[in-house]
């Protein structure tokens, strides 16, 4: 079995969540033994297609006229538009219209949770889709061996005593920028950081305002390297991710398979498979998240670290590359197309 995974136009994602998802699908795939191809010509039983941007369309079609079974990854749902760049409401009902198209090209239809596949049925209700997580590289995210790193307290200089708390993510409303930033403001005596960006010319009136008047103990760190990112995981005191949307949210795994405190925005794609309490802690607002951050920092709650590293290792690459490839392979042999490993 030979596999195309499409990454034109990936570097307009870079540092997205898809971006990542298309990196770890081929190492995914390169563990359990299956041959990648560069190029989709014929060699490829089939094509890998993560972006909804319009050259995936075409070579949706062009796969599909060459034989080759198309496997679409739905990253979005009509959900997460809301409340993401400028303009992404007045264009949603447009943009949602587009991601149906786009999702009923794929003869198989892959998407991260139980959840997002719960709203997929809304966008495709004649498609059948499997729920198959992005996964995390447990390989490069795992925790500290001995003494943690101490990088990002020398840079900022924090005198004795003050934690850091971080988070990752698009400057965007939906993924929570304006709540972390109210933690911060409530909370002096510690330093919150984020990690990410989006061009001033796609953020919200309200993003430019609130990061023009973010508070002194709020620090901006900017697209970093994955390898800054992981030590920034394993200094970290706490992971605050207070996105109000997710399909999965490969940033929570990241965290996870660091073993460091997760706390993270109670919604609905974490409900069945994130236990408040044993693998993170959640909270519903901005009062709720100041006191956990406090409480989990003060060491006053039972420590979720180790709960919550047993469900990043059931997420490991090895472990969805071997799911993915039985996906696949079920797939092509309905076609008839003996499909093994090469």
């Amino acid at each position: 079995m030979k596999i195309h995974v499409r990454k034109k136009g990936e570097h307009m994602l870079a540092h997205s969540g898809i971006a990542q998802a298309i990196h770890h699908q081929e190492e995914a795939l390169r563990r359990n033994g299956v041959g990648l191809v560069a190029r989709p010509g014929k060699d490829a039983d089939a094509v890998f297609i993560n972006t909804l941007l319009p050259g995936s369309v075409l070579a949706a079609i062009t796969a599909k006229a060459r034989g080759q079974l198309v496997v679409f990854f739905a990253h979005s749902s009509s959900l997460d538009i809301k409340d993401s760049f400028k303009l992404s409401n007045l264009l949603a009902p447009l943009l949602k219209r587009w991601m149906a198209a786009c999702y009923r090209l794929g003869d198989v239809l892959i998407t991260p949770t139980p959840y997002s596949k719960q709203l997929l049925k809304w966008l495709c209700p004649a498609h059948e889709a499997y729920s198959l997580s992005n996964g995390v590289d447990t390989r490069l995210f795992h925790p500290s061996q001995g003494k943690r790193p101490a990088r990002l307290h020398e840079e900022l200089g924090p005198p004795p005593g003050r934690k850091l708390v971080i988070s990752v993510g698009h400057l965007i409303e939906r993924k929570g920028i304006l709540d972390f930033m109210e933690v911060a403001r409530r909370m002096p005596g510690h330093d919150f950081l984020w990690f990410g960006d989006t061009p001033s010319i796609l953020q919200t009136k309200r993003v430019k305002k609130a990061l023009e008047e973010k508070p002194s103990n709020m620090h901006l760190m900017g697209a970093v390297q994955q390898s800054i990112l992981q030590e920034a995981y394993r200094e970290a005191d706490a992971f605050l991710f207070l996105s109000k949307e997710e399909t999965e949210g490969i940033v929570v795994l990241e965290a996870l398979a660091s073993a460091i405190p997760v706390i993270i925005r109670d919604i609905p794609v974490y409900g069945t498979w994130l236990i408040d309490g044993r693998d993170v802690r959640k909270v519903h607002s901005v009062d709720e998240a100041v006191e956990t951050v406090d409480a989990v920092l003060a060491g006053r709650l039972s420590d979720t670290r180790q709960e919550g590293l047993v469900r990043a290792k059931e997420r490991d690459l090895a472990v969805i590359g071997r799911k993915l490839v039985h996906i696949v392979c079920a797939a092509l042999n309905q076609r008839g197309i003996h499909a093994t490993l090469t």
